[in-house]
């Protein structure tokens, strides 16, 4: 979008109206909370023009995160934020899986854009102020907000060091995801993602797998709903504390996708129905 001199009051007023909710869902994070503490304050340091919030989803940690994420939010909203900025906890008795904590999130977002983020930091948030810089995304585009599009990173096989045992599986489990889901984009399991609310919402409201293949059947909703996906990069780095098992959790992942596509399609008929 080009801005003119005729449009900056209209761009003034879009900036202050502007929020973008940042969810992140947490589970058994005590060990790795100075690390989204930092992540937050990195985020806060570089955004300069608009209002945001960011959502700490506890998914029923069984240590002392939600003490944690309770005593951040306490800090983070000392501060001399303007506006509608803010840090919210919302918390989740039982553990819902990264799926279910996320969709929590979604539907209580309060912004343009939704924001979903690994409580690792693997992706940092500042990673969102960078592709607006760039002009992969623009924030303020209200056609954008309006939009069909959702925008999910994509890390380069050089950011990614697995053992060759991974790799195999990694690429079999993709094979796999383009035939029965039809999903073409190659890295659909990183947590960093940007929506619209209209189109988060949209695809997470029906969401059925609440586990850690719950990244395909959002994608493959959102694919339904004629929405368009675009990988754009990220800048990411593996961090330790991963709660991933390769192998078992790569089985249970072959088996969900089977069981998105029967869900998506039971779904399908009942609204044929109606």
């Amino acid at each position: 979008m080009v801005r003119t001199a005729q449009n900056l009051n209209l761009i003034s007023q879009e900036r202050e109206q502007l929020l973008l909710s940042v969810i992140v869902p947490c589970f058994d994070e005590d060990t790795r909370i100075d690390i989204l503490r930092s992540g937050i304050i990195d985020f806060i340091k570089e955004v300069d023009d608009f209002n945001f919030e960011v959502l700490l989803i506890n998914d029923g940690s069984r240590d002392t995160t939600f003490m944690f994420l309770k005593k951040l939010a306490d800090e983070f909203n000392s501060l001399p934020f303007g506006g509608l900025q803010r840090v919210r906890v919302l918390n989740l008795e039982e553990n819902l899986g990264k799926g279910g904590a996320l969709r929590t999130g979604v539907l209580a977002a309060q912004g343009s854009w939704v924001l979903t983020i690994d409580a690792d930091m693997a992706t940092p948030i500042t990673q969102v102020l960078k592709w607006h810089k760039e002009g992969s995304v623009d924030l303020y585009d209200e056609e954008t907000i309006n939009g069909n599009s959702l925008f999910i990173g994509s890390r380069r096989n050089d950011q990614v060091k697995n053992s060759l045992l991974r790799n195999i599986m990694s690429r079999f489990f993709n094979f796999i995801v383009r035939i029965l889901l039809k999903i073409k984009q190659t890295d659909t399991q990183c947590g960093f993602k940007l929506y619209p609310t209209k189109v988060a919402r949209a695809c997470f409201s029906n969401l059925k797998d609440w586990g850690w293949a719950h990244d395909l059947e959002v994608l493959k909703r959102g694919k339904i709903e004629g929405h368009t996906i675009v990988p754009l990069p990220v800048q990411w780095k593996a961090v330790e504390g991963s709660k991933i098992r390769i192998v078992r959790d790569t089985i249970n992942m072959f088996l969900s996708i089977f069981k998105i596509r029967d869900n998506i399609s039971k779904d399908r008929k009942k609204f044929q129905k109606k």
